[in-house]
């Protein structure tokens, strides 16, 4: 005599048959729903906010046309025009704040390396940054007071006796515009920026006071965090006790044997 749990089967078996191919049963979907609205569900694609500190590296190449003069270059005389380009070393401190804000101070060195670098070797370039720094793109709005140092008048070079200029009491203020991606861990950042100089220059016996120039700068920065320090912390604390490398214990010598006298 069939039981009723077999009767039972059999009158939903038709429903079951036309549910359409690849669809769960309301028993099955509700325990599926718990299991994903219990576990953490992490998107590769998805770019995370930056961290509130970090710590920004960068290489950066600015440019400023100067004044020309009629002079003499490897013995033709000609009307030689004066750059000046430092390559930089950008150190800074950034901090993320209100979500998609930052604010960043740096602190710039570098040679220059145009043909005004007689008169002006090394360049130091103290300033703050700030604006929008989101997932991807970040716009900012910086200023910065750039020192030659040592600041040479009429210093000529090996292979011309033009004097070449000196730019004095320098302010920078300028707009930049950055793309930032991340690779294991280490944020990279492409970044452009143009902007203007306010600067007293002095070349022979030609002086500019409060004269304004056109610059431009661009370069690539590197942001550390942290992650990678972390990541080594939290796998080190997931290993098990028997995957953990003991530290090597330091052995102290022997002490040094002694001698009775007879």
């Amino acid at each position: 005599m069939p039981t009723l749990p077999f009767l039972l089967a059999l009158a939903t078996a038709p429903f079951a048959a036309a549910r359409p191919p690849g669809t769960l049963s309301p028993a099955t979907a509700a325990s599926s729903a718990d299991v994903v609205t219990t576990e953490p569900f992490l998107d590769p694609r998805r770019r995370s906010l930056p961290r509130p500190n970090r710590l920004r590296l960068a290489a950066r190449t600015q440019y400023v046309q100067l004044t020309q003069m009629q002079g003499e270059e490897q013995g033709e005389s000609k009307l030689i025009r004066f750059h000046f380009a430092p390559l930089l070393l950008d150190i800074g401190y950034q901090r993320q704040f209100l979500r998609y804000f930052m604010a960043r101070p740096v602190v710039q060195l570098g040679p220059n390396l145009a043909n005004s670098r007689n008169a002006m070797p090394w360049v130091v370039a103290p300033g703050l940054h700030a604006g929008y720094q989101g997932r991807l793109l970040g716009l900012a709005a910086a200023y910065n007071y750039l020192l030659p140092f040592p600041a040479l008048i009429n210093a000529t070079s090996a292979t011309s006796a033009t004097p070449q200029p000196v730019m004095w009491n320098n302010h920078i203020v300028s707009g930049e515009l950055s793309i930032t991606s991340r690779v294991d861990r280490v944020a990279i950042s492409a970044f452009a920026g143009v902007g203007a100089v306010r600067t007293d220059l002095s070349h022979a016996s030609e002086k500019r006071e409060d004269w304004w120039r056109l610059t431009i700068s661009g370069g690539l920065a590197f942001y550390f965090d942290g992650s990678i320090r972390r990541a080594r912390q939290q796998a080190e604390a997931e290993a098990p006790l028997s995957r953990r490398t003991p530290r090597p214990r330091r052995r102290r010598p022997p002490p040094p044997a002694t001698r009775r006298s007879p």
